[in-house]
């Protein structure tokens, strides 16, 4: 070209090279300047998937390429790895330290549906006596305490003897590894009731009536 301007468009390896430039007045010419242009080619490595699924309530940790660089993500948030926790599309565009841009390829973040764990009735029970919990769902139950350590894996807890109240925590997990809200059952103790008495003589006079009453509360039978 005999320009003072070369315009490269849509560059791509065939453009790469070295470009020579000599000035001349028709008579003299200059001495040659060259330069070399290389084209900055991007590859950006695909995501492992191009689905995912999680359990509803979790976090996905995404990761993008690991070029230097500047990665914003399709939410806005910016660096090298994003935190999915809705479902969706997630993808992210690069730019390196030239200013030459590329787009990832795109992971989409499904849920699983939480499980359903039935619920658990509160139970009240004499001191001493035995304790019999039932939960339902479809997976395995776990039944915990108060911190969380495992008492005991199955639909039923038993106690053979209740001496205090307690706070018993039950979950339950599904094949796919996700978890249920956690139920809290309560169990709470009766007051114990005092023993009756029997409000009478204990003489009777042969043919004669004798009435026996006692002074419990009212209420109890």
């Amino acid at each position: 070209s005999t320009d003072d301007t070369i315009s490269i468009s849509q560059a791509n390896n065939v453009n790469e090279g070295f470009y020579s430039l000599t000035a001349s007045n028709g008579i003299c010419a200059s001495a040659t300047y060259s330069i070399e242009v290389i084209v900055m080619e991007i590859y950006l490595q695909n995501f492992i998937q191009d689905s995912v699924f999680i359990c509803q309530g979790d976090t996905l940790m995404i990761n993008s390429d690991t070029l230097a660089g500047t990665y914003i993500w399709q939410d806005g948030n910016s660096g090298n790895y994003t935190l999915a926790s809705e479902e969706g599309n997630y993808f992210y565009s690069f730019t390196n330290q030239y200013g030459c841009t590329a787009n990832s390829d795109t992971i989409t973040v499904n849920w699983l549906a939480q499980p359903v764990l039935n619920d658990v009735t509160d139970v009240s029970v004499c001191p001493g006596t035995p304790v019999n919990l039932f939960a339902s769902g479809n997976g395995t139950i776990n039944w915990y305490d108060t911190t969380m350590n495992l008492l005991l894996t199955g639909d039923t807890l038993y106690f053979s003897e209740i001496t205090q109240g307690m706070m018993i925590q039950v979950q339950l997990t599904d094949t796919n590894g996700c978890e249920s809200n956690i139920d809290t059952v309560f169990i709470s103790l009766t007051p114990v009731l005092p023993a009756p008495e029997i409000d009478a003589n204990d003489t009777i006079c042969e043919n004669g009536t004798l009435n026996l009453f006692t002074n419990t509360a009212n209420g109890f039978t």
